[in-house]
């Protein structure tokens, strides 16, 4: 079985035969998301691949990473990080949103994915659109979470699915993040990837190692839209 890092390194290799088209000339990415996206302290357990991503992109690519934890995309929206998102000028505005969307009942800011979450993404992209910024939809990644079957909960499934529906109406760039996790989190299994995750009780966090796998996959996908960005 290939390693996650060498499933990635083939990842850069087939992006390199792709050729990009209508790749944006900038050199600033925002980031907005939820937990697994955000910044920690370096004392934390936790990190999120916001946070590892410039290790794989060119020096002259400036991240801003907004991701606030426990947001969902309502949330956010209501926060004082959207409108500092708009006000970044042009740029590529990365946009991951499903964790929190799916807590129906548990979370104030939970929304149906057959409904109001794609108003939501729906809002984000026309309001980036007019700020001058180019949105990029992002799949939220798999939960590291297994059924007694050895597979992936799918519980994310819905989100994933609405945010391709989304994209693909819209015109945009996906960066495919459930499906790029699951290929690699499924063969690993529970134990093979206990180190991903920041504890062995918190299956939805990731740890350094995590985070950075992660980071990898969405750097793999920006080399596809402009292979600038990365190193």
């Amino acid at each position: 079985m290939k390693s996650p890092f060498l499933l990635i390194l083939s990842l850069f290799l087939l992006a390199s035969a792709v050729r990009a088209v209508n790749a944006p000339t900038t050199t600033k990415i925002i980031i907005v998301g939820d937990s697994t996206v955000a910044t920690y302290e370096l004392s934390d357990a936790k990190r999120g691949w916001g946070q590892l991503l410039p290790e794989f992109l060119s020096p002259k690519v400036e991240v801003k990473n907004l991701a606030i934890p426990g947001a969902s995309a309502k949330t956010f929206l209501a926060s004082e990080k959207w409108p500092e998102a708009l006000a970044s000028g042009s740029g590529l505005l990365l946009i991951q949103f499903g964790h929190n969307d799916g807590k129906i009942g548990k979370h104030p800011g939970a929304a149906a994915a057959d409904g109001e979450f794609q108003d939501l993404l729906l809002r984000m992209i026309r309001e980036a659109r007019q700020s001058g910024l180019t949105p990029v939809l992002v799949t939220p990644m798999h939960r590291l979470k297994f059924e007694a079957d050895g597979k992936l909960s799918a519980e994310l499934l819905p989100y994933a699915d609405a945010i391709r529906k989304v994209g693909k109406e819209q015109g945009l760039s996906i960066i495919d993040l459930y499906a790029a996790s699951g290929q690699i989190f499924e063969p690993l299994g529970l134990e093979g990837s206990m180190d991903l995750n920041p504890s062995d009780k918190d299956r939805v966090h990731f740890s350094e190692k995590g985070a950075r796998l992660l980071a990898a996959l969405v750097a793999a996908d920006l080399y596809k839209l402009n292979p600038a960005f990365t190193k």
